[in-house]
């Protein structure tokens, strides 16, 4: 079925004047509703007619309409969901969009890009990093960190299956992942990667299967990609985007390694029987943290401390650790802090995030810090 885009939107916009209710292009598109950005009008249109049974599509817009930045935009919003072909024909376009035998892929899960594609989607940038207008394979702010962090393939090679774990292993055209994990607690006892035709993805899911060992399935259905994300986030001076960094905004070769680990973390729950998502996991301390005692831990918070007060141009007392207490699992974790009133309050806040990055990256990720809380010196009012 072939359309006019133009001429339907300027129909739809008309019938807004003349009309009470109905403002469907005709009855193949009464769900369409056209949008400011031509590329998600595009997205909506080729939705309304596959919800409508129309499977094929040929739109025709004109180049005025579609930029060559909208042009990338609508490519990467359709291939999620089905094949896109486009074809220049003077001051037009004509876009083909097909959906699979079975019907449209659902949201999310989109085909790998062509080679020129990508290699054009690498370079973009939108103008909004929201959902689906990301272009980018991987954030080019992250691309050089992960190419250094993958320097190495430690994960990459088979698996099998021991008498104390249960095997479970995605495949798909991205390639394959596979863990072993305790049947009773989900714990992930090593994980392996193998055959990812796309490099970014391979350097993916390599970064996944380090930071899911010794974490549970269900976290790494959850946060898998996102630790590995996060992991990469410490390399990077400049904020990549506004707002938190995920996978779908980090980018799209992010998005179908996290498809991969999702449903090696489904095929394991189907093994083991447990279908429910609750996620109570968190990282214990390292070896490094809770191999010492707590006298060992405290002054080791407090050189740590003394390090941190030189870097700020502060005095070493401004910062003080009192303490090292327990978090709600009954893990030493908790650094308690006092401050300095010479410390204007507005200033207090960002040091002291400051400073717990600090600890964070110097000694254990897992550790928080907390300000002790100056109590009310009038007796009667504590009563």
């Amino acid at each position: 079925m072939s359309v006019d885009y133009d001429k339907l939107v300027h129909e739809y916009e008309t019938s807004l004047v003349t009309k009470l209710r109905g403002h469907g292009a005709g009855s193949l598109f009464d769900l369409w509703v056209p949008d400011s950005d031509p590329a998600r009008g595009i997205l909506n249109m080729v939705e309304a007619a596959w919800a409508a049974g129309q499977q094929e599509l040929e739109i025709h817009v004109s180049a005025a309409t579609l930029d060559e930045a909208g042009l990338a935009r609508m490519r990467a919003l359709v291939t999620e969901i089905g094949s896109v072909s486009i074809i220049r024909d003077g001051d037009r376009y004509v876009i083909g969009a097909s959906g699979s035998s079975s019907g449209p892929r659902p949201r999310g899960h989109s085909k790998e890009p062509s080679v020129h594609h990508a290699a054009q989607a690498r370079h973009s940038t939108p103008a909004s990093t929201a959902g689906r207008d990301i272009l980018w394979e991987v954030h080019p702010e992250l691309e050089p960190v992960l190419v250094a962090e993958t320097s190495v393939f430690k994960k990459e090679g088979s698996l099998e299956a021991s008498r104390d774990g249960i095997l479970a292993r995605a495949q798909s055209n991205e390639g394959s992942l596979a863990f072993e994990a305790l049947r009773d607690t989900g714990a992930i006892i090593s994980a392996r990667h193998a055959g990812a035709v796309h490099p970014m993805v391979r350097r993916i899911l390599e970064l996944v299967c380090r930071q899911i060992e010794g974490r549970t399935v269900q976290d790494a259905a959850d946060h898998g990609v996102i630790q590995a994300i996060h992991c990469l986030r410490g390399g990077v001076r400049s904020r990549p985007v506004d707002g938190v960094l995920l996978p779908r905004n980090a980018g799209t070769a992010f998005v179908r390694a996290s498809r991969l680990v999702r449903e090696a973390c489904r095929l394991f729950q189907e093994q083991a029987g447990t279908l429910g998502h609750e996620n109570f996991f968190e990282a214990p301390p390292q070896e490094g943290w809770t191999s010492v005692n707590a006298e060992e831990r405290l002054q080791r918070v407090v050189s740590a401390t003394a390090i941190f007060c030189k870097s700020e141009g502060i005095e070493p007392n401004t910062l003080k650790p009192v303490r090292v207490e327990k978090d709600i699992a009954g893990r030493d974790t908790r650094i308690i802090i006092q401050m300095s009133d010479r410390i204007p309050a507005d200033r207090g806040p960002e040091m002291l995030r400051r400073f717990e990055r600090e600890l964070k990256a110097s000694m254990d990720p897992v550790l928080q810090v907390y300000l002790e809380p100056w109590k009310d010196l009038n007796v009667l009012r504590r009563l």
